[in-house]
């Protein structure tokens, strides 16, 4: 850490900021713990919104909050509990974000070595692939936020999900692109790449969106570059 990173950390200014988001993001887990639906719902969107913020040296407070342990058991229990859909959805959208975000962001990089964030990387997956699991047996309704996380986790089984989803779910084209760009190299198999080719066709000669017909050539685009892992 270089010396005006280290004393931003330390000055009243970082420790206003930081009070401020932890005060945030417990108040939203307070929402989420409770019984009113509604309720849930609006904690679960606020605790998404600090899982995809705008990042700055302050949300080195938000990466420790996700990376303590007890807000991972909180966080697994609340998720593999949850009966209402919109609210699991951003509680998984959550968990999927934290990823990219608090853990491999090159910003991390002025506060922790390689290694320390490979580390803490590893601990990730380790927590949220069992979510995942769990909530892909609950509920259909939020197999696309479990996609992305099995592709994070490099589990093929992404893939296959996708290609059941979006015949359907055309608009959600744009999700599996961001995934099939950043994960599909390390575990796609060559079967599972043939067949979203093949979907992804279909959705351009069927769908009539300039925007999802863009989005599906993209995809094409990238899984004709993506390598392909053993069955």
């Amino acid at each position: 850490m270089n010396e005006s990173i280290k004393e931003y950390v330390q000055s009243e200014r970082y420790a206003k900021n930081t009070s401020k988001m932890i005060a945030d993001v417990n108040a939203a887990m307070d929402n989420i713990k409770t019984t009113d639906a509604a309720t849930r719902l609006k904690g679960a969107k606020r605790l998404s919104y600090h899982s995809r913020r705008e990042l700055g040296y302050e949300c080195l407070a938000i990466r420790e909050w996700f990376c303590d342990d007890n807000t991972r058991i909180e966080l697994s229990e609340i998720c593999c509990g949850e009966s209402d859909c919109k609210v699991l959805r951003d509680l998984l959208s959550t968990v999927k974000f934290i990823y990219s975000r608090y853990m491999i962001h090159f910003m991390w990089r002025d506060f922790f070595t390689l290694e320390r964030i490979k580390e803490d990387e590893s601990k990730y997956m380790k927590w949220v692939f069992p979510i995942a699991e769990n909530c892909l047996r609950l509920s259909a309704d939020v197999e696309v936020e479990i996609a992305g996380i099995f592709a994070i986790c490099r589990d093929s089984r992404a893939w296959d999900i996708y290609n059941e989803i979006l015949p359907k779910k055309s608009a959600l084209c744009s999700w599996a692109r961001a995934d099939i760009r950043d994960y599909a190299q390390y575990s796609i198999t060559e079967t599972q790449k043939n067949n979203l080719i093949q979907t992804l066709d279909k959705i351009r000669g069927k769908v009539k969106n300039p925007s999802t017909q863009r989005e599906a050539e993209k995809i094409v685009k990238n899984l004709l570059e993506v390598p392909t892992t053993a069955v």
